[in-house]
């Protein structure tokens, strides 16, 4: 019986050890797909702003 529930230990002990690199891979995905989305963000947000740039000075000359 302690054979088993040493074995049973260690297959816990395994299973918890390859559910912390899975937490941490999809942490680090999360991470990269967090700064991507800024990024995009950015981008959208320059792009307003170059074009409200260009309708004021559009409109500024009338």
């Amino acid at each position: 019986m302690a054979q088993v529930l040493a074995e049973a230990r260690r297959v816990a002990d395994a299973v918890i050890q390859v559910a912390r690199q899975v937490v941490q891979a999809l942490e680090q995905e999360a991470q990269a797909l967090w700064n991507e989305a800024e990024q995009i963000a950015d981008a959208i947000a320059q792009a307003i702003a170059n074009a409200a740039r260009a309708v004021w000075n559009a409109i500024s000359k009338y």
